[in-house]
């Protein structure tokens, strides 16, 4: 460590109360941190952004924000994620403009921040209005999680990357924000609820118990603690990834809507299905990051409940009766229409996915006379052919084969109406396994 940094940590430490939330003041079931490879961290993917200005930005390359009036403003989410994703470009490419432009997007943030109690908190100078009640509008300026986690994995990485000790310095403050209480009086982020969670909060409210506790917004903030932790090693990060993946867990059951996408918040409960598919794929990466099984277990249940419904293919009717459906835009049927193929025979889908009320999962069909119309999956009677509603492992899922031996999964997804996961080492490799015929996930 830097004699500079190391002595920054020291004021740090110095400067905070005593009262600051830490370990023992909220549940914790031992979730640890763990090193992953670079292709299972939080944002790292194939994706090389190219080497121009991206969206709306500002004279200086820096992301922006235009509001409903026209006017610009800096964001601290949108200028973490840009910056991570440029850091991202720089690891494909060593591009130096890519570096370039993240450390814009750092120093903006940092220029920008807010001191409070030793931390650096980063506003949003902006109202914001989360629903239609005007209760919860947000008022400039007010402070978020969900950007102090972000901009902790920028200036972490950033550090890591530069060895310039100033970008440790700003993830030690940033870190500090997540440390706090919460206050009537100054900015606070992280709160521990009625029932002793510690919920990293992206949208705070005072009083505190009537903050949103935005699901993908806790674990974009414990994505930053992890960062953190790679960083320093830090009891404290490894005590707060330990409590908010605990969160994460305990109120999975509420986030859950069985059978349809899931809940974006507690606050309201309402199903979204956009941030159904981020949930999975942060849950993804909490497996990963945990070595935990059972963050695995709740992407697969997401998945399983409403699967994203881009996926097109080839459906099958076996030979038999069929019925095809059309429903309105609630889920309302409209109308039936019986078919008896006397063989086997298929037409093209447009789409996989859940229909409100009505279970199961339904295919659009896509041409032929019965274009337009949906029927329902049933396992060897109507399937869409190959692979469906894949979704990837960032680290391998250990199964237990029919005949109990042990291997590892890469993927989960449906082949034939079945769930099934693809089998990656020993005799198996390369093959898909259903879940129905004796292979257990553990």
């Amino acid at each position: 460590m830097h004699v500079f940094a190391a002595l920054v940590v020291t004021l740090i430490g110095m400067l905070l109360p005593s009262s600051v939330v830490g370990p023992g003041e909220f549940n914790r079931d031992g979730y640890v941190p763990h090193s992953v490879s670079a292709s299972a961290t939080p944002y790292n993917d194939a994706t090389v952004l190219p080497p121009t200005e991206m969206g709306t930005v500002d004279s200086d390359g820096v992301r922006m924000f235009r509001t409903s009036d026209g006017q610009l403003h800096n964001h601290p989410v949108g200028q973490a994620q840009y910056g991570i994703n440029l850091l991202n470009s720089y690891r494909l490419t060593a591009n130096p403009w890519f570096l370039n432009r993240a450390l814009r997007q750092a120093q903006r943030l940092v220029d920008r921040h807010t001191e409070s109690r030793g931390a650096w908190f980063l506003p949003y100078d902006f109202d914001f209005n989360l629903n239609t009640n005007l209760d919860d509008t947000l008022h400039n300026p007010w402070y978020s999680a969900m950007a102090e986690g972000q901009a902790l994995s920028l200036f972490s990485r950033l550090s890591t990357l530069t060895g310039d000790p100033q970008w440790r310095t700003a993830a030690d403050h940033v870190f500090a924000t997540l440390m706090l209480p919460t206050s009537s009086t100054d900015p606070w982020v992280s709160m521990v609820d009625s029932n002793g969670y510690l919920w990293l909060e992206e949208y705070p409210r005072t009083p505190e118990a009537s903050s949103e506790h935005v699901y993908n917004g806790l674990m974009f903030a414990l994505f930053g603690v992890w960062d953190y932790w790679q960083l320093t090693a830090s009891d404290d990060a490894a005590a707060l990834f330990d409590g908010a993946a605990t969160t994460v867990v305990h109120y999975f059951p509420k986030i859950r809507n069985a059978g349809w996408a899931s809940n974006y918040s507690l606050h309201g409960l309402k199903p979204h299905t956009r941030y159904h598919e981020v949930h999975i794929r942060e849950l993804l990466f909490l497996h990963a990051l945990t070595d935990s099984p059972v963050f695995a277990r709740m992407a697969e249940t997401l998945q399983s409940d409403f699967p994203r419904s881009t996926q097109r293919g080839l459906v099958r009717f076996a030979a038999g009766r069929h019925t095809f459906f059309q429903f309105d835009a609630t889920g309302r049927l409209i109308s039936g229409k019986a078919v008896q193929f006397r063989r086997a025979t298929a037409a093209p889908a447009m789409e996989r996915t859940r229909i409100a009320h009505h279970g199961s999962y339904w295919y659009r069909i896509a041409a032929g006379p019965y274009r337009g119309y949906w029927v329902s999956e049933v396992p060897r009677v109507r399937t869409m052919r190959g692979v469906v509603a894949r979704i990837n492992y960032f680290t391998p899922r250990n199964v237990t084969l029919r005949g109990g031996s042990v291997a590892h999964a890469s993927a989960y997804a449906w082949i034939n109406g079945n769930a099934c996961v693809l089998i990656s080492d020993g005799p198996s490799a390369g093959h898909w396994a259903s879940l129905v015929g004796g292979t257990r996930l553990n």
